[in-house]
């Protein structure tokens, strides 16, 4: 009997070493599972992240069982990724677009009111200059996506930055371009265009006043 009882404790001596090795690799297997989800979490998973200060957090639940015995283990991963991508976010590029896209159209219209500027200090040929600046402002008007608002800024700052004498000039140059404006408006002019050398002239532009081009006649004071 001494015997039998020093067999079953043998064999029960020689059993725990093999369920705490399985118990040991198991465990291993997870450490290296969690190990593996977190360098993931981490970069991305060849992902990269394109928000900035972007919290990353995993819950991950393993149940283990080992005999009779079950354990849960519950790994929480927190990680904060620096953005660092050179290219900008959608909404960035989006703004930045609609910005060099106004600036843009305030420049043009700066342009073309430089032009008049110009022209009504050089009258030689004036019939033809004045349908040439009535044909810019036409083109302008119909393509432009400025506000009336910002147009009666730009035209402001015009015609602030001149002295006296060279705001009546350009006034008095308006008042003619204006009268050639509002003939392009009517039916019939083509002819009138190609026989002053604009017949490439994209007309009719429009059978009705454009906002766009009154703003700045309003502006300078002109009906």
């Amino acid at each position: 009997m001494e015997g039998h009882g020093e067999v079953i404790v043998a064999c029960g001596v020689s059993q725990t070493p093999i369920k705490k090795n399985r118990r040991f690799i198991f465990m291993k297997k997870i450490k290296l599972c969690i190990m593996a989800a977190t360098l993931c979490l981490i970069f991305g998973c060849g992902k990269q992240e394109k928000t900035a200060n972007k919290t990353i957090q995993e819950t991950t639940t393993v149940s283990i069982a080992a005999g009779s015995t079950t354990e849960q283990t519950t790994s929480t991963v927190k990680k904060t990724v620096e953005a660092t991508e050179s290219s900008t976010p959608a909404s960035n590029d989006s703004s930045s677009f609609q910005l060099d896209f106004k600036t843009a159209s305030i420049n043009e219209l700066k342009g073309i009111l430089d032009e008049i500027n110009k022209h009504s200090k050089n009258l030689t040929d004036s019939s033809n200059t004045a349908i040439s600046d009535a044909v810019s402002l036409l083109n302008w008007g119909v393509g432009t996506t400025l506000t009336t608002a910002e147009i009666n800024d730009v035209t402001a700052s015009w015609l602030n930055a001149m002295g006296s004498e060279e705001k009546k000039g350009v006034i008095s140059w308006l008042t003619q371009v204006n009268k050639i404006y509002k003939q392009l408006l009517t039916d019939g002019q083509k002819d009138f265009l190609t026989s002053a050398g604009f017949g490439d002239a994209p007309y009719p532009w429009s059978n009705t006043p454009l906002e766009t081009v009154d703003e700045i006649m309003k502006k300078a004071g002109i009906k």
